[in-house]
């Protein structure tokens, strides 16, 4: 709904009861992981960035496929997609950062392998090619994020509430 120049919009504002229902959901999941083990925290991490990209890289592509003239938003898309990829993979599984003087990280955002000095050696613990494919995944819904914020303003300054379904 359009307001005039001299209308006051109103803040959005969350209740109580919303904080209070998404704090004691992620205590709940947080509560559930800590009972099953270590590994089911990390899980939920990794299963939710995956849900995020897939619901990027499908929304700024269905956005496009119902434009009546999608052509450069397309272009745009298959740029960043074609800049994405290699960086995601660089930073996926070479980029190597030291978390501490004995700890060094390969990959981001999830570690796809850890170093540890031992003895005056680095010890490699490799989680292994998933762990690279879901980094890889995720940065490159990251470089398609814009165009999917840009698809977004442009149905709103349009005055359409909402995307074409």
């Amino acid at each position: 709904m359009a307001s005039s120049a001299g209308e006051k919009r109103e803040p959005i504002q969350f209740s109580l009861r919303t904080v209070l229902w998404a704090v004691t959901g992620y205590a709940i999941l947080w509560g559930l992981a800590a009972a099953v083990g270590p590994r089911a925290m990390g899980l939920l991490v990794v299963a939710s960035a995956i849900a995020v990209a897939a619901a990027v890289d499908y929304g700024t592509f269905h956005a496009i496929s119902r434009l009546t003239h999608p052509g450069r938003w397309r272009a745009i898309a298959v740029t960043s997609l074609v800049l994405g990829v290699p960086a995601s993979f660089w930073f996926g599984a070479v980029f190597q950062y030291q978390v501490t003087p004995t700890v060094k990280y390969c990959g981001f955002p999830f570690p796809a392998a850890v170093f540890v000095l031992e003895n005056g050696r680095w010890v490699d613990y490799v989680s292994g090619l998933p762990m690279v494919l879901v980094n890889v995944f995720l940065l490159t819904a990251i470089f398609l994020l814009p165009v999917l914020v840009a698809l977004v303003l442009r149905a709103l300054l349009r005055g359409k509430d909402s995307l074409p379904a």
